[in-house]
């Protein structure tokens, strides 16, 4: 079976010759450029965040992929600031937030 013609809205054998050229459509690149200005603008809003916003980010991100918290969010826990775990695999995760630190801060 050979394809011809045209299949919904796009030329086959354009759409065959840009592949075979590494060659991305115009609305493709488009895409790509307004993805990696979404990123940009993401990274400069979340510095944006406080201490505790910043956390609850981290604790959405985490809920978003599955992970169940087991105890309170931040406040004054010394060691921890997230206790999650996977309910598919049993997996448990400690997780100290910071939203900026040091080398030194990493040691201790």
């Amino acid at each position: 079976m050979r394809a011809r013609g045209k299949q919904r809205g796009v030329d086959v054998a354009d759409y065959v010759i840009r592949r075979i050229n590494g060659e991305k459509r115009e609305n493709v690149e488009r895409a790509l450029a307004t993805l990696k200005q979404m990123k940009t603008v993401t990274i400069e809003l979340m510095k944006e965040l406080g201490d505790r916003d910043f956390e609850t980010l981290i604790d959405l991100v985490f809920a978003a992929s599955g992970w169940r918290r087991l105890g309170q969010v931040g406040g004054t826990q010394k060691t921890l600031d997230l206790d999650v775990m996977l309910p598919t695999t049993r997996e448990r995760a400690i997780v100290q937030v910071k939203s900026k630190t040091s080398s030194a801060e990493l040691v201790k």
